[in-house]
């Protein structure tokens, strides 16, 4: 049987993604991705040239303030 270490002491497990594109730059956009469960989040986002290049010419990741302690 395989198991998951995300379903132990719960019937199951979900996880959100939400993402979008904005156009923060001239000459570039940024696009965000948010991806959260039950026990934690994360934020990561890229500013990118369009094509052809799509060059990333900066990339950062976040954890929301309301994630930074443990899960319990």
């Amino acid at each position: 049987m395989i198991t998951s270490p995300f379903l132990v002491a719960r019937d199951r497990y979900e996880r959100a993604i939400e993402g979008w594109v904005d156009n923060t730059h001239d000459d570039a956009f940024t696009h965000t991705v948010a991806v959260s469960d039950d026990d934690r989040s994360i934020e990561l986002s890229a500013v990118c040239t369009p094509s052809p290049d799509y060059e990333v010419r900066e990339a950062r990741a976040r954890v929301p303030p309301s994630w930074t302690g443990s899960a319990g």
